[in-house]
């Protein structure tokens, strides 16, 4: 079944009480320099691999919640990792630039302007695809962490490669939504700016003429008072746009993250094996996620099940047994082991206190102390 990522994230998205309050609050806290950046990214991490354990669960309530130890985990992973990649990205970019322009000017004569045309182009297509493999590297890191919880797995690049060539396609119309918003946004914002900064000059205007006119002082003093007030309310206006910029980019990671849960969860992460190991050595490649067919049921808690159900008898019950001596025994040394998924805590959800109800014992006798 073919996942429609856009419209599923969005419909987890909006399902969530008070989904727009923990954007705006989210927002203000991306607006931090890397501690914001490393709270959302852990956040939106964790919400992933819910999701991509087949777990239907809303956003998270608690925006600093780190019951689990990985908010700040994955969070920083992540931001390393985007670091890598952006690193890596320029040095391609420097080495490709550098390359053209050595090649133009080593030519002269009839050939000068056709090669020097191509020398131009040619980098900037070849560094576009650069940046669209790497970003597909780094959607496989970001879903490859937040199942294992540990950075070396986001830097498996043969184990990303196979959650890669499993569903290109799908990672690739996650990229596109991605590209989408941001470009709808871009327009947006753009728009925006352009009318604060003709704001900016009709208030600047305005405000030296209207000065000028009622106290009658000179040029300089009007057009002080008029650069001092627009600039005060220019730059209120700049802080709203950079909060607006941020809203922008937190609901887009939103999207694209709840999207690579979704991508994810059709790898069969439940029979994953530990983190070296092949991904599909004994998983069928079939899709196996049926969680988005119902994008708007979470899940239930869970609840254990009774004694009686488990193949012990009501009435029985434990008789102590006499401590016995524990003769110490040679420690042996403690193997490392593997690193293995990391499965998410069920959600929890809270309920009703019932009235306490008698234990399925035998009925009391009416007669018994008359």
């Amino acid at each position: 079944m073919t996942i429609k990522y856009a419209q599923t994230a969005w419909a987890d998205i909006k399902s969530s009480p008070n989904w727009f309050g923990k954007l705006l609050l989210l927002s203000l806290v991306a607006m931090i320099p890397i501690f914001g950046t490393i709270v959302v990214y852990g956040y939106l991490l964790n919400w992933t691999r819910e999701i991509a354990w087949q777990y239907k669960t809303p956003l998270p309530p608690r925006i600093f919640g780190n019951e689990n130890g990985n908010l700040y985990k994955l969070g920083f992973f992540a931001f390393v990792v985007n670091i890598v990649i952006a690193v890596i990205l320029n040095v391609v970019s420097v080495i490709l630039d550098g390359g053209a322009l050595t090649r133009s000017l080593s030519h002269s004569g009839y050939f000068i302007g056709m090669y020097g045309l191509s020398s131009v182009f040619m980098p900037s297509i070849i560094s576009m695809a650069v940046a669209v493999f790497l970003t597909l590297f780094n959607f496989a890191s970001y879903a490859r962490m937040s199942i294992y919880g540990t950075l070396s797995s986001g830097f498996q690049v043969n184990r990303l490669w196979e959650m890669i060539r499993f569903d290109v396609k799908g990672l690739f119309k996650i990229l596109g939504m991605t590209l989408l918003i941001m470009l709808i946004a871009f327009i947006a914002l753009s728009i925006i700016a352009s009318i604060l900064i003709f704001a900016f000059i009709f208030l600047f205007v305005g405000a030296t003429g209207d000065y000028g006119f009622a106290t009658q002082y000179s040029l300089s003093r009007s057009l002080s008072f008029g650069l001092g007030l627009g600039s005060v309310v220019f730059l209120i206006a700049i802080l709203a746009f950079c909060y607006l910029t941020a809203i922008i980019t937190v609901f887009t990671d939103m999207m694209c993250f709840r999207a690579l849960g979704y991508w994810v969860a059709q790898m069969n992460v439940a029979k994953w094996g530990p983190q070296d190991t092949p991904i599909f050595g004994a998983v069928t490649n079939q899709p196996t996620n049926t969680a988005y067919a119902q994008p708007q049921q979470y899940q239930q808690p869970y609840t254990p099940p009774a004694p009686w159900q488990q193949g012990v008898a009501p009435q029985q019950s434990v008789q102590p047994q006499p401590q016995q001596s524990v003769q110490q025994q040679p420690q042996q040394p403690v193997q490392q082991q593997p690193q293995v998924p990391l499965q998410p805590q069920q959600p929890v959800q809270q309920q009703a206190q019932q009235p306490a109800q008698q234990s399925p014992s035998e009925p009391n006798n009416p007669h018994e102390g008359a």
